[in-house]
């Protein structure tokens, strides 16, 4: 078992506890807030892995037909939108046969831009009070400015031929502006 996952397991035994016996521990509130988003939260999250990762999965071979013409891999389409855990990698590995795309679109992009989507949006808009939703926008919109300047620093890292970067990173820079 995960280390992270035992501890969080062990305060929510803790917070159940205090709520069941009325220990007056005050982590009865906070089992209760955990509770309450948790619905949205699967809800957000069982929507994009099972109906958006698996529609997407059951038609990519119609995906890579349509974007054939356009000036950049599909694969950036993918890495945009999911998180690798969520199938932005394994989707990025079906569609491209580059190994650089696989590691800009699939690892580096989706890790910046596609969790940012299809991860802590959903999450953090359920989790947050509707009150500060405004702060967190502003705090988003900031990030996502700056997804183009961390991919060119990835680029420096993993050292991918200057042409085929651009292909990429022009339509996230457009895209982020």
């Amino acid at each position: 078992m995960n280390l992270f996952v035992f501890v969080l397991l062990i305060f929510s035994t803790i917070g159940f506890i205090d709520k069941m016996f009325h220990l007056r521990l005050g982590l009865a509130e906070s089992f209760d807030h955990g509770l309450q988003t948790m619905g949205p939260l699967t809800l957000s999250i069982v929507g994009i892995c099972s109906v958006g990762v698996t529609f997407i999965q059951n038609h990519l071979d119609s995906i890579v037909q349509m974007t054939a013409r356009l000036p950049f891999d599909a694969s950036l389409i993918i890495g945009a939108l999911f998180s690798p855990d969520m199938g932005g990698f394994t989707m990025t590995q079906e569609i491209t046969q580059v190994s650089a795309l696989v590691i800009f679109n699939g690892i580096i992009l989706s890790s910046i831009l596609g969790q940012t989507i299809s991860f802590q949006f959903p999450i953090f808009l359920s989790a947050i009070p509707k009150e500060e939703h405004g702060h967190l926008m502003k705090g988003f919109i900031i990030g996502i400015i700056l997804v183009p300047v961390g991919l060119l620093f990835a680029e420096l890292l993993i050292q991918m031929p200057l042409s085929l970067f651009l292909h990429q990173w022009i339509p996230i820079l457009i895209i982020c502006s």
